[in-house]
């Protein structure tokens, strides 16, 4: 029972990093998306004035729409993550709660098998023969 308690211990904390990985990749993503938005903003005013070439403009406008596309895919990737870990804890300690029946279970059966006498008093020995009645 208390390994069952400790593994599901371990197993949720694993699972919370997990997650916790997950919004740090997203929070990175966001930073770099804002960050290469600012460069594309620029790198287009600098074309409109003709400081920048086209080819540079479209490749800071394509590092916006992919870096977009990763953050809403690592977004759905989150909410996702977060229902199965939901799943897999609630699995997780359904088990738990198995091994605690299963120890309450084992632990009555102990009891029942315990031989408990049935007034108070001393035991005393005897010897006793074939056929001869004890009292």
């Amino acid at each position: 029972l208390l390994a069952a308690e400790t593994n599901f211990t371990a197993y949720k904390l694993q699972l919370e990093s997990d997650f916790l990985q997950l919004e740090s990749t997203i929070a990175q993503l966001s930073a770099d998306l804002e960050q290469n938005q600012l460069e594309a903003e620029i790198t287009k005013e600098l074309y409109n004035e003709g400081l920048e070439s086209e080819l540079d403009m479209k490749r800071s406008i394509a590092r916006v729409d992919q870096l977009n596309r990763r953050l809403e895919l690592e977004n759905k990737r989150l909410q996702r993550s977060e229902i199965s870990i939901k799943t897999q804890i609630s699995a997780r300690e359904a088990q738990v709660e198995q091994s605690r029946a299963r120890y309450a279970l084992l632990k009555e059966e102990l009891e029942g098998l315990t031989v408990k006498a049935g007034t108070t008093g001393t035991v005393g020995q005897r010897r006793a023969y074939r056929g001869r009645l004890i009292y």
